[in-house]
């Protein structure tokens, strides 16, 4: 026979004993059984890499560098340390400080996010559950900051934007203006030589340096060959390693891994150059690891979160008083083996099966190549709205947003393998198919929205803060002197309407095409210039690229000018290769992380595997047959009269002593 044991009021040391010896049929229902990770996660820290909180990221140091006051020309070299060291360690600091906020931020919503306990589980699976909230905060904090780190680092780039150190783009007038000068465009700046162009590339770089510049030409004509070099003027004295000039602040810091600034004789060689600082500090140097590695670069530091070492500790008996068991109820027959086991259970196989820049990325680069005639030594003035001349950087674009949906995706999917599924028995095969399914709708649709979270921020931060765009596409130049230029709004015709770039940047625009030759000129379709890059890009479709007519006139326009011809085909679309159609905005495609679509797996018996039961325990009702019937009933039987005749035996014998007569012996009395 089965019986039921009941403990009120159990404690942890009770509970624990009952488990030792009733694990398979204990059950304690928890009181509360949402249960907040902060109420048994006792400690959760972390220790920073010592850049964040060295002299380097102090208010000190940055006074210490700045020598923008100063407004001498001999500190006005881009590759000047005193020009650009300000800016560097800025940029540095400013990355602690966000570094620490997500985590921080992060930490105060892991700490309200709640486990679900039915009953109390033991000691095993609530260690195991807090290992994988630990790892799953990590990855996935460092995964989002990178991420919207990768974005924002791509619509820097998309949009052109300038840097106001020149290291990106250089202004620069044509030579035959006199008086009154227009300055029409920039031109690219090459951070290491003519073979890395800002304007195609974030990844230039040049190491910083104190140099003796004797004269600082503000500006080039842009007829000179290469464009823009004649600006340097001046021999370095010093060289800072470990800092690098990029094309924009944020690429420099990133590729750059302060080596100089852990070395103390270089350290004191780079003070003896900033004698002349206004506000003298004496820095101390970082130290150096005893593990005699390389040093990592600052992306890399970021992509750890500037993180040297996490410390987690989690408490067994808090979580089991937040439980509150009121009773413990378990059997002595074992009728259920319990199992819990945490483990991966979804093959999210491929993920991806067909996405877009496999078709969009050969185009890309083929139709870079052909667009490349604007670098020739000719330097022949484009229309604003010719593509020959804002061609590459829309396509460079393209294919910088489809490197970041991959990312993006690679990053999801490392938060998602990593994530445990926690099942107290098999579930049913239906149960698991659909709950399977749900997860990755789920899964999809949080990649997507936290994509678009953080292009959406980024791209308002751009629109709405007016920054100025490189190829000169919201803003213009007019000035009678270089040294004070006057800014105005760039407006764009409309075919529809008028616009301004102050009004509506997103949305004002006009159709791209080739100029320059005799008759009318060729428009390409549903292609379009716009105020920044990406707005652009955005507006834009495919259509031409799919459509043979269109795409033939402007590969023939394109090809007999190109500087590095490339005979490039259409793509070719099919409905049953691609959800979208020619007319498909661009903006539409990257929303959806550029992905035709989706590919899972998901498969029960992997499932079942991990969870690995140790035995199975069903009961049944067995209807009673004829033998059973018959051994009973004899048995019965067998059974009462073995009874009765004990029990007739006595009364027998009792009703026997009733009727015995009884013998009465007189007495004598005298």
């Amino acid at each position: 026979m089965t019986k039921t044991g009941v403990v009120n009021q159990p404690t942890v040391s009770v509970y624990k004993n009952l488990l030792s010896n009733h694990s398979n049929t204990l059950v304690c229902p928890c009181s509360t059984i949402l249960i907040q990770y902060q109420d048994f996660i006792s400690s959760f820290t972390h220790t920073f890499n010592q850049i964040c909180s060295s002299d380097f990221v102090s208010e000190e140091w940055l006074n210490y560098i700045n020598y923008r006051p100063l407004n001498n020309v001999k500190y006005q070299h881009p590759y000047d340390f005193r020009y650009s060291g300000y800016s560097f360690f800025t940029v540095l600091k400013i990355l602690c400080a966000l570094v620490s906020q997500t985590i921080d931020d992060q930490l105060i919503q892991l700490q309200t996010t709640t486990l679900f306990s039915e009953s109390v589980q033991p000691d095993n699976i609530i260690q195991a559950n807090a290992e994988a909230i630990r790892e799953q905060f990590v990855n996935t904090t460092s995964n989002s900051f990178s991420a919207a780190l990768n974005t924002i680092r791509t619509v820097l780039q998309g949009n052109q934007i300038v840097n106001r150190l020149k290291t990106n783009y250089q202004l620069a007038t044509p030579s035959t203006y006199k008086t009154v000068q227009q300055l029409s465009h920039t031109t690219e700046y090459s951070s290491v030589n003519d073979s890395c162009m800002c304007s195609l590339s974030s990844y230039c770089k040049a190491t910083t340096g104190i140099y003796n510049t004797s004269a600082y030409i503000p500006s080039c004509k842009y007829d000179h060959t290469p464009p823009c070099n004649s600006i340097i003027d001046g021999e370095i004295e010093f060289d800072v390693p470990g800092i690098s000039v990029g094309c924009l602040v944020l690429d420099a810091v990133l590729q750059s891994d302060l080596s100089c600034f852990y070395n103390e004789s270089c350290l004191s060689e780079l003070k003896f150059q900033l004698t002349d600082s206004p506000s003298p500090f004496n820095a101390t140097p970082l130290k150096v690891g005893s593990s005699g590695a390389s040093l990592p670069t600052i992306g890399d530091l970021i992509a750890n979160l500037m993180v040297e070492e996490w410390y987690f500790n989690s408490s067994y008996e808090s979580y089991f008083d937040q439980c509150n068991p009121q009773t413990c109820t378990y059997t002595y027959v074992k009728q259920f083996d319990i199992v819990y086991v945490i483990t991966n259970t979804i093959a999210f196989i491929g993920g991806i099966a067909t996405i877009l820049m496999l078709i969009t990325l050969p185009i890309v680069t083929n139709i870079r190549q052909w667009l490349s005639a604007r670098r020739s030594s000719a330097h022949v003035y484009l229309d604003k709205n010719d593509v020959r001349g804002f061609g590459p950087l829309i396509f460079q674009t393209l294919s910088s947003f489809c490197d970041l949906s991959l990312k993006t995706i690679e990053n999801e999917l490392s938060i998602f393998n990593s994530t445990k599924y926690v099942t107290k028995n098999v579930y049913l095969q239906d149960s698991f198919q659909s709950q399977s399914e749900q997860i990755v709708a789920l899964f999809i649709q949080r990649t997507i929205n936290t994509f678009l979270l953080t292009l959406s921020v980024v791209r308002g931060a751009s629109t709405s803060n007016q920054l100025y765009s490189g190829p000169l596409t919201n803003w213009m130049f007019t000035t009678t002197d270089l040294l004070l230029p006057q800014f105005y709004y760039n407006d764009t015709a409309n075919p529809s309407r008028y616009c301004s770039c102050k009004i509506d940047p997103t949305t004002c625009g006009a159709l791209a095409g080739v100029y320059g030759y005799m008759g009318t000129p060729l428009t390409i379709l549903n292609f379009r210039i716009g105020c920044y890059v990406i707005e652009t890009t955005f507006s834009s479709t495919f259509e031409c690229f799919y459509n043979q007519t269109c795409f033939n006139s402007f590969n023939k326009l394109i090809y007999s000018n190109s500087y590095a011809r490339f005979n490039a085909t259409p793509m070719i679309w099919s409905q049953n290769t691609s959800r979208y159609l020619p007319t498909t905005k661009i903006q539409t495609i990257i929303e959806q992380l550029m992905i035709e679509r989706w590919n899972d797996e998901i498969s029960f018996e992997s499932y079942f595997n991990e969870c690995n039961p140790n035995k199975c325990v069903y009961t049944y009702n067995k209807q009673v047959d004829v033998i059973y019937i018959i051994t009973t009933i004899v048995g019965l039987i067998g059974g009462l009269t073995t009874v009765l005749q004990i029990l007739i035996s006595a009364l027998v014998a009792y009703a026997r002593r009733k009727k015995r007569p009884v013998n009465l012996t007189p007495t004598q009395t005298g």
